[in-house]
């Protein structure tokens, strides 16, 4: 009986430096992947935040903007300004914002309710809340805030570029005859009293994280009666990247005109 021998020899350098290129160039490939999968997932991320605090800030407003001179029939149950010195000491695009107050009294018959700062406030006494943007921090990034009973204000959202707003005016006879802007009736030191039907807000919204590949934005966007230019908004960066801004409007409509200085 014959036996026979196999000899196996081993790879070559030229086959083993082959294998290597070829497993690094499917380990790059599985990495781009990863990454791109990645900066996809911080997109989609960065844009569903801003959505939700875009869209919450709305609700959070509108709601209380419809309460406005709800059984209050002073003269200031909404009082506009436009540009206040609230917001003027900020740089970038908080100069631009505006503020409103509103007054209403909280009815016998709904009982105790909250101001937008969680005061509690009884029943017949007077709701004042005034909404307005200034920086908040831990980071530092624009917020929308509400004082309610002269306190110093509570940041509601984060992340309020711009917050505009027009007040839809009537005449004792007709009620809804358009919207003109707070700034064609308010001047340092002057207020003019109008009955007010509707009131539409304008958010500019940014996430609060940047997102590394994001060119400068190349548009305006126009928030209501103030354009933000693609100027201004290519000076808002995050860690050196472009954070994603997003515009937001809604109307509040009153039940019955009210009393308000503009």
């Amino acid at each position: 009986m014959s036996t026979s021998r196999f000899r196996q020899s081993g790879l070559s350098l030229i086959e083993l430096m082959i294998s290597v290129i070829l497993g690094l160039l499917l380990v790059a490939g599985a990495t781009q992947i990863f990454l791109a999968n990645t900066q996809a997932f911080r997109l989609q991320d960065n844009i569903s935040r801003t959505q939700e605090s875009g869209r919450l800030g709305l609700e959070i407003l509108l709601a209380d903007l419809r309460r406005a001179g709800m059984d209050y029939s002073n003269v200031d149950a909404v009082v506009g300004a436009n540009g206040s010195a609230t917001v003027a000491t900020n740089t970038g695009l908080l100069t631009n914002s505006d503020e409103v107050t509103i007054k209403y009294t909280v009815p016998d018959e709904i009982g105790a309710m909250s101001d937008c700062e969680g005061n509690t406030v009884a029943p017949g006494s007077i709701v004042t809340n005034r909404y307005f943007v200034k920086m908040d921090t831990n980071p530092a990034i624009p917020a929308l805030f509400c004082s309610g009973s002269g306190g110093a204000g509570t940041a509601l959202v984060r992340g309020v570029e711009s917050f505009q707003v027009q007040y839809g005016v009537a005449d004792a006879a007709s009620v809804g005859n358009g919207f003109i802007s707070a700034e064609k009736y308010v001047t340092a030191g002057a207020a003019t009293l109008v009955n007010v039907a509707s009131i539409r807000v304008g958010l500019l919204m940014r996430s609060e994280a940047s997102v590394q590949g994001l060119v400068a934005p190349k548009d305006s966007i126009v928030v209501l009666d103030t354009t933000v230019t693609d100027t201004a908004l290519a000076a808002v960066k995050v860690n050196g990247s472009f954070p994603i801004h997003r515009y937001f409007s809604g109307m509040a409509v009153m039940r019955n005109a009210v009393k308000g200085t503009l």
